[in-house]
C-alpha cells in the first residue's frame, strides 16, 4: 500500500497564502490565469497531441460533463453554488504527425455544433 501523494496534515487549503499573479511568459497562458473566475476550478492535462492520447475523447467528455460555463455544485455544508469548470491543456504538436490541436478542436466543436467559446 502506497501512502498519499500529499501530506493533509502538513498541506491545507484553508492556511494557504494568496500569491501574486502567476506570469510566464506565454500570452495565451497568462490571459487564461488572469480570467479566472472567482469560484472556479481548472482541470489540467499534459499529453502529445496524438491520437494514442485521446484527445478526442477527453475534450468531449470534457464538454458533455460541463455544457454550461457554470456548473452548480454542493460546498462542504451542503449549500449549492455555481463554479466555473475550466480544462487547461498543456500539449506539443508532434512534427511528424497530421494531427495539431488548432485544426483538431475547431473540427471538433463544429462536429458537436458548439461555439468556439465553448471552450477557451
Amino acid at each position: 500500500v502506497l501512502p498519499e501523494a500529499v501530506d493533509t496534515s502538513a498541506f491545507s487549503c484553508r492556511s494557504a497564502k494568496v500569491q501574486p499573479p502567476f506570469r510566464s511568459g506565454a500570452q495565451a497562458l497568462d490571459n487564461f490565469l488572469a480570467h479566472k473566475p472567482k469560484q472556479s476550478f481548472t482541470f489540467l492535462s499534459m499529453f502529445k497531441w496524438e491520437p494514442r492520447k485521446n484527445w478526442y475523447g477527453l475534450l468531449e467528455s470534457f464538454l458533455e460533463a460541463f455544457p454550461e460555463q457554470y456548473t452548480s455544485v454542493r460546498g462542504p455544508n451542503g449549500e449549492s453554488r455555481n463554479v466555473s469548470v475550466r480544462l487547461l491543456v498543456k500539449t506539443q504538436i508532434l512534427g511528424w504527425s497530421p494531427d495539431d490541436p488548432r485544426q483538431d478542436v475547431p473540427d471538433l466543436l463544429r462536429e458537436k455544433r458548439l461555439s468556439e467559446g465553448s471552450l477557451e
